[in-house]
């Protein structure tokens, strides 16, 4: 299929991956032992797709697909503390996966694919609804959460977090989404 005519969504338990222009459909099916999909994300190289999950003995896990073949290449097993997962993004290179799981607390993790190695678990306060790498640099990355925009920079295998906003409460403001540019834009 090309992959300019292509969108991937998810329909009840399954992914989908629609040619529109051929009207061309297959699909990523579950495993038996999944109950539940929460999110998914393409790698920038459509190699890949990352499928977080819910097992039906209530265990999460993210299951990384060959996007073509659409069979499952790696597992990575998560903390059974948390009650889903949030987000997932793939870093530009495709090397790295970020992933938010969500419950009392929201702990971010980064895994390093190509050694299916966790290298970060970081509990942090505050809901996050997405977390995004810069497309531009997989030390940078930025999160939302109904109260604030948050970024972050990967020093020495930790997130730290920083401000470029200005500090101070919002009181009117309710952040449901972003982007980062992969573009120069010129305004009229």
């Amino acid at each position: 299929m090309d992959d300019e005519e292509q969108i991937v969504f998810k329909v009840g338990q399954q992914i989908s991956i629609l040619n529109y222009e051929k009207r061309v459909q297959k699909f990523i099916i579950k495993s038996t032992k999944v109950q539940q999909i929460f999110c998914f994300s393409i790698a920038n190289n459509y190699k890949l797709m990352a499928l977080g999950e819910k097992t039906l003995d209530n265990n999460l896990q993210v299951s990384i697909y060959n996007f073509k073949s659409a069979i499952r290449v790696r597992l990575f097993p998560l903390e059974n503390e948390n009650e889903s997962v949030v987000s997932l993004d793939f870093s530009k290179d495709s090397k790295y996966l970020i992933l938010v799981c969500g419950g009392i607390e929201h702990t971010i993790m980064l895994w390093q694919l190509d050694k299916s190695k966790k290298l970060i678990t970081k509990k942090v306060k505050g809901r996050i609804t997405q977390m995004t790498f810069n497309p531009f640099s997989a030390s940078q990355l930025a999160s939302v959460g109904p109260e604030e925009v948050k970024f972050w920079k990967l020093i020495q295998n930790d997130l730290k977090n920083f401000e470029p906003l200005p500090s101070g409460k919002y009181t009117v403001l309710y952040f449901t989404t972003f982007c980062f540019l992969h573009h120069v834009i010129h305004f009229l």
